[in-house]
């Protein structure tokens, strides 16, 4: 893990070999100048073993992550996650926020209308209240969201991120 000063990108895919997004974060970010790097909620519950083992402990660089909120996280663009909020897993999103305290910094729910269906808002409502009783913070990703963007951005809580608003 490099110590040497360098760049901070807070929002990338990492998970190489897990993910249909995911870059090999040591050859395509450390030669650019960046040190460390946020996952941006490429695993859920059902991934994140397999993203901590393949992925951040054999990299050179430091990452950390966001946990989807979705069990599978974001493997493909085949389809979307499964945003249905009554399978978000709070109890192993839990544990792996209390084994990996340094690595998982938050949860992650992707929140566009072309991805929660019929779920529509209930998506968010449920990432929050499992952040809230998780006492973590939640990166929302929206390039279309739901509904308007400034509601959306007031049900926001202090430490929360709010991803592509433009």
């Amino acid at each position: 893990m490099p110590r040497d000063p360098g760049l901070i990108d807070n929002h990338a895919h990492v998970f190489y070999g897990g993910t249909a997004v995911g870059c090999q974060p040591d050859t395509t970010l450390l030669p650019m100048g960046v040190t460390t790097v946020g996952d941006a909620g490429s695993a859920g519950v059902e991934t994140a073993v397999a993203f901590i083992r393949s992925v951040v402990q054999q990299s050179r660089m430091r990452i950390f992550c966001t946990l989807n909120v979705s069990s599978e996280g974001q493997t493909t663009s085949l389809h979307t996650e499964d945003l249905n909020p009554e399978r978000y897993d709070r109890e192993r999103l839990a544990y792996f926020l209390e084994k990996y305290p340094g690595i998982i910094k938050g949860l992650k729910v992707r929140c566009s209308i072309g991805l929660v269906g019929r779920f529509g808002m209930s998506v968010l409502t449920g990432a929050l209240e499992a952040a809230q009783s998780l006492g973590c913070p939640l990166t929302v990703h929206t390039t279309n969201p739901p509904c308007d963007m400034g509601d959306l951005a007031a049900m926001l809580r202090p430490g929360d991120t709010l991803c592509h608003p433009f």
